[in-house]
């Protein structure tokens, strides 16, 4: 399809992964805009799968037609199932799958036209009929009933008749669809929600205007549930298990979206809805502030905008002074409330309120409102709620690390943790006719990655090396676990995939849905001179050998990641070694390494050290760090770097 330079593309994208139902995302790009589809900080379309890279790859409108270009990912991007080199044109219905053994797939629908994107008009149109019945259908989705109605908008649960599955719609309330700016903040739910992808976001499937009518209109995730100011009001109070849950998982929603420069600024009970299993959903953006966007100017300095009660100081004096921190001022007053049963200024009327806050008293200590309430956590939420940002918790990240420390204290003691970390590393084995050698640089004291060599029997020795999501203490313990269950259940089965299988299906209960790991496990026969392996969604092993037809070899069995999935689908691959062989295998931080300029080191930079390296494991490994240290130059470490290498000699 070719589409006029001047029209937007609209994309509708939607993600299978395994275990999971499909999630569609709304997009709309013009000429010179792009979408990049990744597991990074940096991109519009974040994908929770280890075997993407952080910018896997790139959909992109140039001169009126439509691209998607692989961004030397390291398992590719297939169109239609065919993998492709640079970039490759769309037409529309066309198939995308990240990664050749990757379980998420984009199926992607062009529509040419503007008719999806939510415009400032010229001139607002007049008052029409802007309630809708139910039994009315507008654009493919029939009204089946009025849910409930804010300042803001109308909300109705609908059915999307294509796809048969329920969906809300939210409109523009009559009284404000002549007020530009109430139109302006409506378009910016969608705008900021569409480059917000994560379990705990509501997701934005479709926006537009219906003309005639003068309706503005939302189409989004249907959460079947109620909000947590419903529940609150119901119960008073929630247990405190209860209260970390829902905190704890809207506070991965904030830190996702404080990660691409998204300030929420109006977090409070209303805009957290409470799905089944008492799943939350973060919703409410039509304040959200881009620090990077023209969607700031909507606030105008001095004006002060949020709920009264949950607003962080420097926010309520001037909106558009407010930042990261203001988002954990206002998390933690929701904290308060969901524990304490009332806000922490709770006072008779505004006037109070506001006296409290201008003359900086300190709300009640948690503790002493709710008995029930350990010390340590009311400690964090009072540090959360400091009248000055700049001694509150100086991320949501920090936060949530504070939340964990709260409950389990000596679970998440750094020091103690990393002792433990750099204990567990193994030492330097010695194995007749093999030379065995390790790289390890953690990013933090504490890091995600490891490796580790287990003597089997009096013939096999093991292999692994790991790389967890995240740094720091949370990781170093994910790390123990999965060490220490791949160790046990090498031990117990021949095979490299039923070892991960059932280190998977021991670890896979105590992993949240953000936890997974990457993992390469391998066994050597010395008498045999083999190699048996599966790697769990871990990277490609690398075997050079100068004097072999083919210098270098990358394997790539398929295999699903650690934690990932209650059931992880490997393969295994056996190589037959001889004389002058060595097997490199790495993680992710010497691959996606970056420098200044936002490049990242890559497999094919890998190689090229390798291959210009004496045929010598100490060398390339020492010549792998050199190369990644001058590449990344200046800027700072940004991931653990782990490397194994086994010469048969």
């Amino acid at each position: 399809m070719v589409i006029d330079e001047n029209t937007v593309v609209k994309l509708t994208l939607i993600l299978y992964e395994v275990d999971k139902k499909p999630r569609t995302i709304l997009s709309t790009l013009k000429s010179g805009d792009s979408l990049i589809i990744g597991r990074g900080q940096n991109v519009q379309l974040w994908v929770n799968d280890k075997n993407i890279s952080r910018e896997h790859c790139k959909i992109s409108c140039v001169n009126g037609e439509v691209f998607v270009e692989d961004l030397a990912s390291r398992n590719g991007t297939f169109v239609n199932k065919q993998r492709i080199h640079g970039r490759a044109q769309l037409k529309g219905g066309e198939q995308i799958r990240l990664a050749s053994s990757s379980s998420v797939i984009v199926s992607l629908e062009l529509a040419q036209g503007n008719q999806g994107a939510i415009a400032d008009p010229p001139t607002p149109p007049p008052p029409g009929d802007q309630i809708l019945q139910p039994g009315e259908i507008i654009n493919g989705y029939r009204i089946e009933r009025r849910v409930g109605e804010g300042g803001m908008a109308v909300v109705y649960k609908a059915t999307h008749l294509g796809l048969n599955r329920p969906v809300a719609i939210k409109t523009l309330v009559s009284r404000l669809i002549q007020n530009p700016k109430a139109i302006k903040r409506f378009a910016n739910v969608a705008k900021v929600a569409s480059v917000l992808t994560h379990p705990n976001i509501v997701q934005i499937f479709d926006s537009g205007r219906l003309d005639k009518r003068g309706i503005y209109y939302i189409v989004m995730e249907y959460v079947e549930g109620q909000n947590l100011n419903a529940l609150l009001k119901e119960y008073g109070k929630l247990p405190l298990d209860r209260s970390r849950l829902v905190i704890g998982r809207i506070a991965s929603a904030l830190e996702f979206a404080n990660k691409h420069n998204i300030i929420h600024r109006d977090i409070n009970p209303s805009n957290i809805l409470v799905g089944e299993e008492d799943v939350p959903k973060l919703i409410g953006l039509g304040l959200a502030k881009c620090l990077n966007d023209e969607v700031t100017s909507l606030t105008q300095p001095g004006q002060g905008m949020g709920m009264v009660g949950y607003i962080a100081p420097e926010q309520l004096l001037d909106a558009s002074k407010a930042d990261h921190r203001s988002d954990v001022y206002s998390l933690g007053a929701v904290f308060y409330r969901c524990l304490c049963g009332q806000t922490p200024y709770d006072t008779k009327n505004i006037r109070d309120f506001f006296s409290c806050i201008h003359k900086r008293i300190p709300p009640p200590r948690p503790h002493e409102v709710n008995q029930h309430i350990p010390r340590t956590i009311s400690d964090m939420i009072l540090k959360a709620l400091e009248y000055n940002p700049e001694k509150r918790f100086q991320s949501i990240t920090e936060f949530i690390l504070a939340l964990k420390a709260a409950v389990s204290p000596d679970k998440y003691n750094s020091q103690k943790i990393a002792e433990s970390a750099m204990s567990m590393l193994p030492q330097k084995v010695e194995v007749e006719n093999f030379e065995f050698d390790a790289l390890f640089k953690p990013y933090a004291d504490v890091g995600g990655d490891f490796y580790d060599f287990i003597e089997l029997n009096d013939k096999e020795i093991g292999i692994v090396i790991g790389d967890v999501t995240g740094h720091g203490i949370e990781a170093a313990i994910i790390v123990g676990m999965i060490k220490m269950a791949v160790k046990i259940f090498a031990k117990q089965y021949a095979s490299t995939t039923d070892a991960l299988k059932h280190a998977n299906k021991e670890v896979f209960p105590d992993l949240d849905q953000t936890t997974f790991a990457t993992v390469f496990y391998g066994i050597i026969n010395r008498e045999k001179k083999t190699l048996r392996f599966s790697r769990a969604g871990h990277n490609p092993l690398i075997l050079y050998n100068p004097n072999r037809a083919k210098p270098i070899t990358t394997y790539h069995p398929e295999g699903k990641c650690i934690g990932m999935f209650a059931q992880c689908e490997l393969q295994e691959m056996q190589i037959q070694l001889q004389p002058g062989d060595c097997l490199i295998q790495y993680t992710d931080g010497v691959t996606e390494a970056m420098n200044s300029e936002q490049e990242e080191y890559g497999m094919e930079k890998l190689c090229e050290t390798i291959r210009s390296s004496e045929n010598n494991i100490q060398t390339i490994l020492g010549n792998i760090e050199k190369s990644v240290e001058e590449f990344v130059g200046a800027e700072k470490q940004q991931d653990d770097i782990a490397v194994i290498g086994v010469k048969v000699l």
